[in-house]
């Protein structure tokens, strides 16, 4: 608080009508994002310790009501192997956002004239998509397979409505990997109806990542997609998918005897921070000697501005005086950095097998905030047109109570940085084929120089029959 000291000390500043509110605009900008609230427990995932990052996160105040604090302790427990206490938390998760479907008239109005922060966290389509992801993988752990499938058809009906929303919108409409990963469960339940549903959904979708995002479809979706159809006797749309691909009936065979599924996330998912403008607005007496003085520059800038601190103004010169100040706050997007640029899986036979991209979250969260960032700032000039009517009919009353009006309304203006940070920037796909047993697997991701950046382990048991379903993650 040295900045304050200095402010309310230094004698060449004329504060008028008790503007030390300045300070408090100050303090109110150093507020920790959400980000920088769970630095601690990102830094032990980071250093591949999960168990700490969830200790950590324990150790912040429960919200067992917020939708945000169940996702991130979902991941955590799941992290931690806690696969049951995982499935628990993002049930709850999903109940929540059952209930936030509906949006409070009450809440949106509050959040007009204090923040968005007052209103409770609703989640992104994608971030919603990935409960089930998870949620499968967790009852996979638990040697639940039926409860994956429950979590498959769940994640399908997902997408059908959130295709119904969002039809004719340039945002997120479906989730091509997520369509894929439910028609292999399904395929290896043996339900070819509902796999190829959801093997045509994935291709038509990935059309559109290759528009939207820059990815094409992972090479093993065609041919599998059209091994469903001959199956299912879809003759005709199976021959319709082969025209002008006369190596697809050979890919489709060989990938039929695929028994591994590895899903390989890497890093993490963009975060939020907050973009604070703080405008400082003067008066000027009649008797300003530099009232018309429109070609002075930098200097007349220097005469009238002394700064403290990141975003404290005041005004130094005798005939110039604050009258108040405007705060705008605002998200906006950050990448997180990642060493990981590339990732072989080698198999027990030293075979060197490259996943293919499946799933770039981190590319569909900058569009998603991109194609919400007008609604964003508008609703922030909205607010602080609001909030200064409300500065200017107090100051009509007296000039102590717009000084407070406008300490109100510094203090309240908060920009909204909350997102899931766990989820992966990355999530690519291999397929393997290994003899029935125990293997091991060693997956090293290679940073852009191609040195290795990390390496994990993944212990899988293959099946006689059937596929089995593996994720590994790096942090890195």
């Amino acid at each position: 608080m040295a900045g304050f000291s200095a402010l309310w000390r230094s004698r060449r500043i004329r504060l008028r009508n008790g503007l030390a509110f300045l300070c408090l605009a100050w303090a109110a900008g150093g507020c920790a994002s959400h980000s920088q609230s769970l630095r601690e427990v990102r830094g032990a995932l980071v250093a591949d310790n999960p168990v700490q990052a969830l200790t950590k996160f324990q150790e912040k105040k429960e919200k067992p009501a917020d939708l945000l604090y169940l996702l991130e302790r979902g991941y955590l427990e799941m992290a931690a192997g806690h696969y049951a206490a995982s499935n628990t938390a993002f049930e709850a998760a999903e109940i929540r956002e059952e209930d936030l479907y509906t949006k409070s008239v009450t809440g949106e109005l509050a959040a007009l004239v204090t923040s968005d922060n007052v209103l409770p966290y609703r989640s992104y389509p994608y971030e919603l998509a990935m409960i089930q992801y998870y949620r499968a993988f967790n009852y996979l752990a638990l040697g639940e397979y039926d409860g994956a499938l429950v979590e498959a058809r769940k994640a399908n009906q997902l997408l059908v409505e959130l295709a119904d929303e969002k039809e004719g919108k340039n945002s997120y409409q479906n989730d091509a990997f997520l369509q894929y990963f439910t028609a292999l469960l399904y395929e290896n339940a043996g339900e070819t109806n509902d796999a190829t549903v959801a093997f045509r959904s994935a291709y038509q979708v990935y059309n559109d990542y290759a528009e939207r995002y820059g990815i094409a479809a992972p090479p093993d979706l065609k041919p599998d997609f059209y091994r469903s159809l001959i199956e299912l006797g879809a003759d005709e749309e199976a021959a319709t998918l082969a025209d002008g691909d006369d190596s697809l009936e050979d890919r489709a065979l060989e990938g039929r005897d695929a028994n591994v599924v590895l899903c390989i996330e890497t890093g993490f998912a963009p975060y939020f921070e907050a973009v604070d403008i703080v405008l400082p607005i003067f008066n000027k007496d009649k008797d300003n000697e530099y009232r018309d003085c429109s070609d002075c520059g930098m200097e007349y800038a220097h005469v009238l501005v002394n700064r403290y601190g990141s975003n404290i103004y005041a005004y130094s010169s005798g005939g110039i005086s604050l009258d108040h100040v405007l705060r705008f706050a605002f998200p906006h997007m950050v990448d997180y950095p990642s060493a990981v640029a590339s990732v072989d899986v080698f198999t027990p036979d030293s075979m060197a097998v490259a996943p293919n991209l499946a799933e770039p979250l981190g590319t569909i969260a900058h569009q998603e905030f991109n194609d919400r960032l007008p609604k964003v700032l508008l609703k922030t000039v909205a607010r602080a047109l609001i909030k200064e009517f409300a500065r200017t009919r107090a100051k009509r009353n007296s000039d102590a109570l717009g000084a407070l009006v406008n300490i109100a309304n510094l203090a309240t203006e908060r920009a909204d940085t909350r997102s899931w940070l766990f989820l992966p920037d990355q999530i690519s796909l291999a397929k393997l084929t290994l003899s029935p047993g125990v293997h091991d697997l060693e997956v090293v991701f290679y940073d852009s120089y191609g040195a290795e950046a990390d390496r994990k382990r993944v212990t899988v048991s293959v099946p006689s029959t059937g596929m089995v379903f593996a994720r590994v993650r790096s942090y890195r």
